[in-house]
């Protein structure tokens, strides 16, 4: 790791490791004033020696990660290395620099062994990976998952689909402004996929009947409809929208991506702790399997339309028992799993979850912005109006479209 700092960085190192300064300087690659730029790898670099004390995690620190990491894996399923592994990952912190002779890592204070107790050896458990980055990084036999990102430049049309239940609080008008908001500005627009109900005013779509059997798994029950519309001759590469979701304007060059909210490896015990509880555990629960998997972590469940790649999409609901427990955020697993390249979602959305009763705030609200998401709560009769006015127009998914 190359770093930048002040010479006194390199001089402490050496002062607490047992070196002599002139006899490092070959890891320094360039001196500006006092700000020097080391190289750590360098084989002259001050590194800790075998068994030389390291500061340990403080008790408190300790016991605040275990319980953490315990929490983590038990979300995860509860998943074990095998004998085999743990042995390998046994004998490479026995010869690490951190190790301790009380058969503890200096680093992060965890106990290191092959005992079969996962609580209480984190070798063991396999969510739990080497602060150092030494431990290998678990192989996926799951190529058939990754997507190649080229597809979508050669593809002339791009199909939509939404999984749709009951209980519309609009009358299903949800969907009928979304359509007209897709018709209207969606790039390439081909085919629009129902899966689900059918309101009787919705007409040239392609509808795949379906119900709903799962009912404490909203997840599982949009992923049933995904893999379903998978199996048909949906494109290759389609978007997954929602009713409630609204496309504002037609997009501009390299907008139409995959966005995430936030990297969920930065997301405090605070936030996990907080409000929308069974969500969030639902939440948590992908992301330690991600972990495990060796996945990014990207939470791409932030209420916007997201590009789906049929077949590997097909591939990972295929392995996943998304029905098990909690079930998994639909999302953010998918699109981790595939490896998308997803940004930020930043500025590009206005969000309504709870009523804004000023029809100009919410028109100030949305300059701008590429999509529009809002939840039962936010909508009230100004938001009603609001959308109604971008879209006044009835689209070619409408029976009354014909009729003008």
């Amino acid at each position: 790791m190359i770093k930048t700092c002040h010479k006194k960085y390199l001089a402490a190192r050496c002062k607490e490791r047992g070196y002599n300064l002139a006899d490092v300087m070959d890891c320094v690659m360039k001196q500006d004033g006092e700000q020097w730029t080391i190289d750590t790898e360098h084989p002259s670099y001050p590194k800790a020696k075998h068994g030389q004390e390291t500061k340990s995690p403080s008790i408190i620190k300790k016991a605040t990660k275990w319980i953490a990491a315990i929490a983590k894996w038990k979300h995860a399923g509860n998943p074990n290395r095998t004998d085999e592994e743990v042995s390998s990952l046994v004998k490479i912190c026995k010869n690490c620099e951190y190790y301790s002779p009380k058969g503890a890592c200096r680093v992060c204070g965890c106990t290191i062994s092959n005992g079969e107790w996962a609580v209480l050896n984190k070798a063991r458990m396999a969510t739990e990976t080497c602060p150092k980055g030494k431990w290998p990084v678990k192989k996926n036999d799951d190529e058939d998952e990754f997507v190649n990102e080229e597809e979508v430049e050669n593809m002339n049309k791009i199909d939509i689909m939404y999984p749709l239940g009951s209980g519309s609080k609009w009358n299903d008008n949800e969907l009928r402004y979304s359509l007209r908001s897709m018709h209207l500005h969606f790039p390439n627009l081909g085919r629009v996929w129902i899966v689900g109900e059918k309101p009787d005013w919705l007409v040239n779509v392609s509808h795949i009947p379906h119900t709903d059997t799962h009912m404490h798994n909203k997840d599982a029950n949009l992923m049933d409809k995904i893999k379903l519309v998978c199996s048909h001759d949906i494109s290759s590469v389609f978007w997954r929208a929602s009713d409630d979701q609204i496309l504002l304007r037609s997009p501009k060059d390299g907008e139409m991506v995959a966005r995430y909210s936030s990297d969920l490896a930065s997301k405090s015990a605070d936030w996990w702790d907080g409000s929308n509880k069974k969500w969030k555990n639902r939440l948590r629960r992908t992301y330690c399997h991600l972990v495990d998997k060796g996945r990014t972590t990207y939470n791409y469940d932030c209420h916007i339309p997201q590009p789906y790649y049929k077949d590997n999409v097909l591939a990972v609901l295929k392995k996943v028992n998304y029905t098990k427990d909690v079930g998994y955020t639909t999302n953010t697993l998918l699109l981790n799993r595939i490896r998308v390249k997803g940004l930020h979602i930043k500025n590009k959305k206005l969000t309504v979850q709870s009523p804004i009763n000023d029809v100009d705030k919410i028109v100030r609200m949305a300059e701008g912005k590429l999509w529009l998401g809002y939840n039962d709560s936010g909508l009230n009769k100004q938001l009603m109006e609001f959308i109604q006015t971008m879209f006044p127009n009835p689209c070619p998914y409408e029976v009354e479209y014909a009729q003008l």
